[in-house]
């Protein structure tokens, strides 16, 4: 029967290192070899103990949420009014007075110029019924079916400027009808100068 336990047999970590020296941070694993003398001794292994080095983060740019639904299309849109846009002359204000203050008069020229992109444009409401934006462009579409554009202008009061780039179609949608939305009249007439949102009659 043996005297000493299992235990004793076993040498402690630090006294498997030569010179007395503590283990290294690579926690390499200590292995058993034979010198030449047939004396035992210890050595570290070849076997090092390799940390393996995380994936490289690759950031990717941050994209809105605009960009994300069109993709990457380039899809570019321009407004109506962005072509609206009229230089003014010199001869197209005139200094005056008004009511004992200063006051500027447009010229007859200048407004013929403001109201030309205006010229095929008619002013639409539903009667009895509210009707969204792009409910209202895609039901005028439907019902018109114009050969040229079609752009339209949300205004208050439940009133919407449509206006047509083709004549044959301008004429059309103001003579023929009547226009029927969601069992409801669609009153379409002629723009003006002188229109007034508050006043559509």
């Amino acid at each position: 029967m043996l005297s000493t336990s299992v235990a004793d047999s076993f040498l402690p970590a630090q006294a498997l290192v030569p010179s007395g020296r503590p283990p290294d941070s690579t926690n390499a694993l200590l292995c058993s070899s034979t010198d030449q003398t047939g004396n035992e001794a210890i050595a570290p292994s070849t076997d090092m103990a390799v940390e393996a080095s995380p994936p490289p983060v690759v950031s990717q740019p941050m994209i809105s949420y605009a960009s994300a639904v069109v993709g990457h299309k380039n899809v570019t849109t321009q407004s109506p009014i962005a072509s609206l846009w009229t230089p003014v002359g010199e001869h197209d204000l005139i200094p005056g007075e008004r009511n004992g203050e200063p006051a500027l008069r447009v010229s007859t020229s200048f407004k013929n110029k403001i109201c030309e992109p205006w010229q095929r444009t008619l002013v639409v409401r539903l009667l009895g019924c509210k009707i969204g934006f792009a409910a209202l462009c895609s039901r005028l579409r439907s019902l018109w079916r114009p050969v040229g554009s079609l752009e339209a202008i949300d205004l208050d009061h439940d009133c919407f400027l449509v206006k047509l780039s083709n004549e044959q179609d301008y004429f059309r949608a103001l003579t023929d009808g009547p226009w029927v939305i969601y069992d409801h009249y669609l009153v379409v007439q002629q723009w003006t100068p002188n229109f007034k949102v508050s006043d559509p009659k």
